[in-house]
This record gives C-alpha cells, sequence and structure tokens, in this order.
C-alpha cells in the first residue's frame, strides 16, 4: 500500500512540470490559422504600442496593411500620416506573429498575448526581452481589424 501511495507520488511529482493539456504554442499555432484562414490580403487595424522607444508617440494609429505590407499609417490623436521611417517600426498583425513566436522561442523572458477568439489576431501582447532591465519592455495592442477592398 505505500509502495502504491508512493508511485502515485512520484508520478505527480514528475508530471507536476509538464503540461498535459497544451501550451502557449497551441493557442499560438490555432490562433495564427484562425487569422491566415481568412485570408486577409489588405486589411486596417488600430495599434497602440508602448515602449521606451520613438514609435510610442506616434501611436494609437489607423494602419494599412497590402499584401502584409505596412503601407500606411496615420496618427488618430490628429490625423497625421507616420513617416516611411516610422513605418518600418509598425508590424503587420503577420508580423506580430512573427515578433510572438521568436519572443516564445525563447528570446524574452516574459511574454503575455491574448488573441481574439473570433478572428484569431492578437489583441494584447506584452514582451519583457529581459526581466531585470529597465525600457527592454515593448507592448502592443490591436483593435478594429476590418477587410479593405483594393
Amino acid at each position: 500500500m505505500i509502495k502504491d501511495i508512493l508511485l502515485v507520488c512520484s508520478v505527480v511529482i514528475g508530471l507536476s512540470g509538464c503540461n498535459l493539456f497544451g501550451d502557449g504554442n497551441d493557442t499560438f499555432q490555432t490562433s495564427r490559422e484562425l487569422w491566415l484562414s481568412q485570408g486577409l490580403d489588405h486589411y486596417r487595424y488600430e495599434i497602440t504600442i508602448g515602449c521606451f522607444c520613438t514609435i510610442a508617440g506616434d501611436t494609437p494609429a489607423r494602419v494599412t496593411v497590402l499584401d502584409d505590407s505596412v503601407s500606411a499609417a496615420i496618427r488618430l490623436r490628429d490625423n497625421v500620416d507616420i513617416s516611411s521611417q516610422q513605418l518600418a517600426f509598425i508590424p503587420s498583425i503577420e508580423k506580430l506573429f512573427d515578433i510572438i513566436r521568436e519572443a516564445t522561442g525563447g528570446e524574452a523572458d516574459e511574454i503575455e498575448v491574448t488573441y481574439d477568439r473570433q478572428r484569431g489576431f492578437p489583441t494584447s501582447v506584452s514582451i519583457d526581452y529581459i526581466k531585470d532591465a529597465v525600457d527592454d519592455e515593448i507592448s502592443y495592442s490591436i483593435s478594429a481589424v476590418q477587410a479593405i477592398q483594393e
């Protein structure tokens, strides 16, 4: 009887570090597949970027994506076009999935992601690349995703 209890305890302890019901990677993959299944080549969305960087001052912004490339963005507070140099720092949704994959693959110490349940795109991403460092964190908030006809 004691051997049985010890066996059960050792199995439970051994499996305690395992996730038997899937992990964040499952959610990532399912969400990405849902996003891709919509076949949106051209879309607009709103983004807010939080970081110790210049692009944060240009958000929230309404972003236009054509063929998975950010083609334009307008700063919402004053409807001013964001410069082409700053556009390089605004990800398409597909690029944001790449950023998430890289961060979860070991490039970041902490990452939190929330996905839209109906459409799969990330609605909130928070990445801390070096846990005890200052000013290395970045966050993205995505909303108002709409297909556009081009």
